[in-house]
This record gives structure tokens, C-alpha cells and sequence, in this order.
């Protein structure tokens, strides 16, 4: 599944940031505890994506990473596993790319309601960062999300990325619920959501008689700008 050297592998990861943080310059530090925008390039399952993902439900997921530098360290996350691997590339036939890298992403158990993260970073303080939210059988209400400037049709699920704070709009063909620890407003009945998202995840659930849809909001604070 992944091609890596694991060698104390938090041990490794903890000096990597010490080493870019003392030798890169300002503008390109990585700060960790802020929430960038995720702009990764990648396809799942012979689709592309960039920064954020649905895709469509299947019993694996075949991810394929790819950024404009060499890639180092890429951190896979979910609720339920964290993996980081090193020196990872993509080899085609003789030929290694350290600029991708493709592995097979499986869900067990409560992962199936998880986001996946994604990280790809390299030792010149470069990253790009992705999420991908799954779609599962027990959401099924079709959503019109109008989210960061498009209009896009989603069938269960829904994930929405905008810069923090910027209001965003989801609409539903029938009156639902909403629950969530975030705020949200309905408006003309309760087909209409409007809502602005907070830095970070947000999860709504929106409620019918025997149907569900979710939708998750994330907010960035910062872009990173960087020379490829």
C-alpha cells in the first residue's frame, strides 16, 4: 500500500518542522496551528479534485497526490488512524516521480463517517493540504449548495470551503431540521440555510422523516502563496 522508511516516524516529523521552521524565511513557515486552504491537486478513483473532495461511494478509494515540488513527508489522517510516510514517490515503470504519490485509502468501521486529510509537505517549508468527505447510503436528500462563488448540486453530501467568516447558502426542496454546534440560519421556511463558516470543521445534519443530509463547512484563514 505505501512505499516509506518508518523510523520513528513522530520522532522524525518533530525535527522535520524544527528544520524548516529555523531555515525558511517568513513568508514560507508553515504554521501549524493555522487553517490554510486546501489546494492540493488529486484524483480519486480516475477523477481530479483540488483542495477538497465527494467523491462518488465506493468500497475503496484509489488517491493520487501531486504538487510542484518534491514531496518529503505526507501525513494521512482520519478520526480513527494517522500515517506519515517519507520520501514517498510514484514510480512508472523505471522512472520515480517524488512530485506524486498514489496509495489506496480503504475506510473500516467509523471511518466511513470521517474526513480524510491530507498533507503533502517537503523540507523548504512547501506544503499543499486536502480533505476528502465520504458519501455513505443513509444520506440521501439532494442539497443546491452555493458555496465560495459556485453553484453545485450535491446528493447527500455536502462540503463547502470558503475563507472564514464569508456567508455561504445551502437549499433543500423540502422543509428539513438542521442540528449542529455551529451557528446556521434558516430563512423563507426551512429550505434555506445560510451560514459562515468558522475556522476550521463544521458538521450539519440536516433532518427529514427517514432522510438526511450532511453538510461540512470549512473555514481557512490563510492562503499560502508560494513559487513553484
Amino acid at each position: 500500500m505505501y512505499r516509506f522508511k518508518e523510523k520513528s516516524l513522530r520522532v522524525t516529523l518533530y525535527f522535520f518542522f524544527v528544520i524548516i521552521f529555523s531555515c525558511s524565511t517568513p513568508s514560507d513557515i508553515i504554521k501549524i496551528k493555522t487553517n490554510y486552504k486546501k489546494d492540493l491537486d488529486f484524483v480519486v478513483n480516475n477523477k481530479s479534485f483540488k483542495g477538497i473532495a465527494v467523491p462518488k461511494l465506493s468500497k475503496s478509494y484509489l488517491i493520487e497526490i501531486e504538487t510542484p515540488f518534491k514531496i518529503n513527508y505526507v501525513k494521512i489522517e482520519s478520526c480513527h488512524r494517522e500515517v506519515v510516510l517519507r520520501n514517498v514517490y510514484h514510480k512508472k515503470r523505471i522512472i520515480k516521480n517524488r512530485k506524486k504519490f498514489q496509495f489506496n485509502y480503504k475506510p473500516i468501521g467509523i471511518e466511513k463517517e470521517c474526513i480524510l486529510f491530507i498533507s503533502a509537505l517537503n523540507e523548504a517549508g512547501k506544503g499543499r493540504f486536502a480533505q476528502i468527505l465520504f458519501q455513505a447510503k443513509q444520506y440521501n436528500i439532494k442539497a443546491i449548495n452555493f458555496c465560495n462563488g459556485q453553484e453545485t448540486t450535491a446528493k447527500g453530501v455536502s462540503l463547502c470551503q470558503s475563507k472564514k467568516g464569508l456567508v455561504q447558502m445551502i437549499h433543500f426542496d423540502e422543509d428539513l431540521e438542521v442540528r449542529s454546534t455551529c451557528p446556521i440560519m434558516s430563512y423563507k421556511g426551512k429550505k434555506n440555510f445560510k451560514y459562515e463558516p468558522e475556522s476550521g470543521d463544521c458538521v450539519f445534519l440536516f433532518m427529514g422523516k427517514d432522510r438526511l443530509h450532511k453538510l461540512v463547512s470549512y473555514g481557512y484563514n490563510e492562503v499560502l502563496y508560494e513559487d513553484e
